[in-house]
């Protein structure tokens, strides 16, 4: 990551976080919006309590890694990488979604596609991360079969 000058990671839990206060949170109003880009922006930018304005003004000169995590909703994307924010020449954008339609009709041409893993490579993958060792421990097959 050491060719980009900033970095985020976003996922649910950073969606969530900004629709707090909004009750049902819905990423095409307008308000809703603005919070979204504000937080984005703030997080991009490793900035609280900045005006919209300048930090995209500082965005349009940084080579940006934007990595969001579990896309759903076609206006956080419009919102995040939408026509009114620009990035630095070289900038890159991740999106991982099962909604192949959002990529298509934000004109994301460029995808890639991965299977899941057998569910003898999930079990072991999972007992790996988990309990670092390929199985799972005495008495927790039942547990760690439900997990994968």
């Amino acid at each position: 990551m050491g060719q980009f000058q900033s970095s985020v990671y976003l996922d649910r839990a950073f969606f969530s976080k900004c629709g707090e206060g909004y009750g049902r949170p819905n990423f095409n109003d307008y308000n809703m919006k603005l919070h979204l880009q504000e937080d984005f922006l703030s997080e991009i930018l490793s900035q609280k309590d900045m005006k919209i304005g300048p930090m995209e003004e500082r965005l349009k000169h940084q080579k940006v890694l934007i990595f969001i995590d579990e896309l759903d909703d076609p206006h956080v994307l419009n919102a995040l990488a939408g026509p009114t924010i620009r990035f630095g020449s070289g900038s890159r954008i991740i999106v991982v979604t099962t909604d192949r339609q959002l990529l298509e009709a934000h004109g994301i041409d460029f995808r890639y596609e991965v299977d899941l893993p057998s569910p003898g490579n999930a079990l072991e993958i999972f007992c790996k991360a988990a309990f670092k060792q390929n199985s799972p421990p005495d008495g927790l097959m039942e547990f760690a079969s439900e997990v994968i």
